[in-house]
């Protein structure tokens, strides 16, 4: 049986600038798929400034 994670385990950077954060995350997925963020319309584009100006 599968058991989902703890999110007590989880590392959280919650001290770390939400720009800083968001700027990672993008890293990570272009590393991935740059295709996301291609379009500075894109949901994926539009999330991240939102995360950026720390509206989540």
């Amino acid at each position: 049986m599968l058991k989902a994670p703890s999110t007590t385990s989880v590392g959280h950077d919650n001290d770390v600038d939400s720009e800083v954060l968001a700027a990672r995350f993008r890293q990570a997925v272009e590393a991935f798929d740059s295709t996301p963020f291609a379009d500075e319309e894109s949901q994926w584009s539009l999330s991240m400034e939102e995360l950026e100006h720390g509206i989540w």
